[in-house]
């Protein structure tokens, strides 16, 4: 999903910042001392950059259930990429035990505080994924139609999107937002989604440049 954002921000980490130490917080550099006692303090970005910090281990040892920690921390102090992090971690069971529901509540918590609003969070960027056939993208681009911001909220489309999705295989987070969908559209508007679905044909990728 986008390529899975922690992953990709464990690359540039490991690739801008190649570790000194790789133990834990009594072996760790003074940035990183500074990052922990600024999270402990309650600031949600600091509490995030821990989270990372710990996700993808270098300065600090990597620990998938302290990643979580700090990013639940974070999420729950506002953080909007905090959230969506704690949706991916309930969906892929990262550092916490599998829950669709509470994936699918953070997913829905950080649309509706504007994740597609920010600048790591483009929305035709996940239109265009969406398009090409990711699962992941469908999925999400389904959600955030059906709540708005920075998205126009349309039914419609989130039906036919979580639709898509669920047709490349059977996932309970698809489904339970379908169940949370179908009773806001009335049943034409069922019925179009239905026939963007049938209608639908991914668009092909893009060539690389040389």
């Amino acid at each position: 999903m986008l390529k899975n954002i922690f992953a990709i921000i464990a690359i540039i980490i490991t690739f801008f910042a190649q570790p000194v130490f790789a133990g834990d917080e009594k072996t760790t550099t003074p940035d990183i001392k500074e990052i922990i006692k600024k999270a402990e303090r309650g600031d949600a970005n600091a509490q995030l950059e821990l989270a990372i910090d710990y996700f993808v281990g270098g300065y600090i040892r990597q620990d998938d259930k302290k990643a979580f920690k700090w990013c639940k921390r974070s999420a729950d102090n506002g953080n909007v990429m905090a959230q969506y992090f704690v949706g991916v971690a309930y969906q892929k069971t990262i550092g916490v035990k599998k829950n669709y529901s509470e994936a699918l509540k953070w997913y829905e918590k950080s649309f509706q505080n504007g994740l597609l609003k920010t600048k790591d969070f483009p929305p035709e960027k996940l239109k265009e994924a969406a398009e090409r056939g990711n699962k992941g993208e469908q999925l999400l681009l389904g959600i955030a139609y059906s709540v708005g911001n920075g998205i126009e909220k349309d039914n419609v489309l989130s039906y036919k999107y979580l639709n898509l999705a669920l047709a490349q295989g059977n996932d309970e987070i698809v489904e339970d937002a379908l169940e949370k969908l179908k009773p806001k559209m009335t049943p034409e508007q069922i019925a179009q989604a239905e026939k963007l679905v049938r209608e639908w044909k991914p668009t092909p990728s893009k060539p690389n440049a040389n």
